[in-house]
């Protein structure tokens, strides 16, 4: 169903090719007369109506719709005058420049099939373009027909109907009573024209850097108003999907291209190419040279015609568009149709929907294997440091632990009253490794409780006593730096 305002209507047909929709609409504005000649109430549907039935109006205001020029107003009733403005747009003063209109009448007491006049008449709707509005009368006109009554039992209607049907479901040539003719009409097809927006293609895509058509050409509407996707020469389908156009074979008959011989048709994406039987000169197409019967030697060199252009030999032509070669003085140059892109050539990157521009694989390689040993070497430098750093801080959280700090100061304040010589060294782990062979066993003096003493060799040939802890308290760190201070202030004898 679609919805127009508040009336919902049935769809028949959808056409993506011509941008417009069939459906089910009911009469416009429709009054029937009992046997007496009493009206009954207005039965017409899609927009508000005079009381009487005699005026009405429709928007399409809001919808990508507009009323089609495909459509004819019928006027159906006796003595009837039906006028038609459009409007661009609800509330315009000025109508559209056409004015749809016809007058029936009824002059005898019988109708035939046909709808000139009698009881029936058509306005075409063949100059109107790009209407989303209508404002309709539909009033009686003088009477000059059967007299009183001739609307007694009948109905009078105004609708639109699809130009190609008849009005009538029995022929031109026969003849029924207007009661039985002109009875009720229930829903008749009608043709809606749709389009994107209301803006042409050029004015749309200048408020956007995607294209408006990605998989196919836009071109502006017939009706002046928005836009379409179309697919390019060539091709057919539907422009709005991936891969809904379809190349068109050219050759699957003699009336859908140009070649001489069918047999020697070879269709291409997006056209055609014809060529001559074997030992026969020309270009092959019907409105170019054609095929000469002369038969000639194979390889003569008149085998071809002399002078003729490298685009106009399907088998040269470098193109994937036969139609879109250039030839400049030998220079050969091709193009793509609007709204694919590429180099156009047959041994290129060709034409495509939106398909962007490839760097050559080289370039590619080269780059990415030099962005790859870029982010490897970082990410190992990063690594490393992050290592570093973190050793560097365990270092510095076991030596607060162990007392470094308060020693250190000790240390400080030893050298500061100038006591230099009773002044001590810390040592690094790394040194301590080394003075004790990486603490071997065979520098191994004695074994604690609380640890194992090592004999040390300093760079310089010292000899020292070291002492490595096998448990750690934290609550003994004072009193450990307190006799590590006294220990250095102590000359040991030989």
């Amino acid at each position: 169903m679609l919805s127009i305002g508040e009336d919902e209507y049935r769809i028949d047909f959808v056409s993506v090719r011509g941008s417009y929709v069939v459906i089910f609409a009911e009469p416009m504005a429709q009054v029937c007369y009992d046997g007496k000649g009493k009206p009954t109430p207005d039965t017409g549907t899609g927009g508000p109506k005079s009381l009487d039935g005699t005026t009405f109006t429709w928007s399409l205001e809001g919808t990508p719709f507009t009323f089609s020029k495909s459509n004819k107003l019928v006027n159906f009733g006796c003595n009837r005058t039906l006028m038609a403005n459009f409007f661009n747009r609800p509330g315009d003063l000025s109508p559209l420049p056409q004015h749809p209109s016809c007058t029936t009448t009824c002059t005898t007491p019988n109708i035939s099939g046909s709808c000139l006049g009698e009881a029936c008449c058509e306005a075409p709707m063949d100059q109107v373009h790009g209407a989303k509005a209508l404002s309709l009368s539909f009033e009686r006109t003088t009477a000059n027909g059967t007299g009183d009554g001739e609307e007694d039992g009948t109905c009078r209607a105004a609708f639109f109907l699809d130009k190609d049907e008849a009005v009538f479901t029995f022929g031109g040539e026969q003849v029924r009573p207007l009661k039985k003719a002109l009875l009720p009409q229930g829903e008749r097809r009608m043709i809606l024209d749709w389009a994107i927006g209301s803006t042409t293609c050029d004015q749309a895509q200048s408020y956007t850097f995607e294209p408006l058509c990605k998989y196919g050409t836009c071109v502006d509407a017939p009706s002046g108003s928005g836009y379409l996707c179309k697919c390019p020469d060539g091709y057919d389908g539907n422009a709005y999907v991936s891969d809904g156009c379809q190349d068109i074979n050219e050759c699957r008959n003699y009336n859908s291209n140009n070649c001489t011989y069918l047999n020697l048709c070879n269709n291409t994406l997006g056209g055609y190419t014809c060529s001559c039987p074997k030992n026969n000169i020309g270009d092959g197409y019907r409105t170019g040279t054609g095929c000469n019967t002369t038969l000639v030697t194979p390889d003569s060199p008149t085998q071809q015609p002399q002078g003729i252009s490298v685009c106009d030999h399907p088998e040269k032509n470098p193109c994937t568009y036969i139609k879109y070669c250039i030839d400049s003085e030998g220079v050969v140059s091709c193009a793509c149709p609007e709204g694919m892109s590429g180099d156009g050539r047959k041994n290129g990157s060709g034409c495509c929907f939106s398909c962007q521009k490839h760097f050559p694989l080289e370039t590619v390689l080269g780059v990415g294997l030099a962005l790859m040993v870029t982010v490897t070497t970082a990410a190992s430098c990063y690594c490393w440091a992050i290592k570093k750093r973190e050793l560097g801080r365990k270092r510095a959280e076991l030596f607060r632990k162990n007392g470094g700090l308060p020693l250190q100061q000790r240390f400080s304040t030893i050298t500061s009253q100038g006591e230099d010589r009773y002044s001590a060294k810390i040592f690094s782990a790394e040194e301590l490794k080394a003075a004790t062979d990486n603490y071997s066993e065979s520098r191994i003096l004695g074994r604690g409780g609380h640890g194992t003493v090592y004999k040390g060799i300093l760079p310089d040939q010292t000899i020292v006593a070291i002492k490595k802890s096998k448990v750690f308290d934290e609550s003994q760190v004072e009193q450990f730096v307190n006799e590590i201070a006294i220990l250095s202030q102590i000359d040991l004898l030989d």
